[in-house]
């Protein structure tokens, strides 16, 4: 998800492509935004390219 998501994809393109549901997408994005202690999708990326989680 976290890769989808630092490729630019939105909720409904990453929910179409994992066969989940927009709602789904939406409660885990936002879960990674209090683990990763960010607040937008953009902080999000820059986190995960910066701790080299995704490519």
């Amino acid at each position: 998800m976290l890769q989808l998501v630092a490729e630019g994809l939105m909720n409904k393109q990453i929910a179409k492509q994992l066969g989940a549901s927009i709602r789904n997408v939406e409660k885990y994005v936002s879960r990674l935004f209090g683990k990763t202690s960010t607040s937008s999708r953009t902080e999000l990326v820059r986190y995960a390219l910066e701790s080299h989680l995704v490519d």
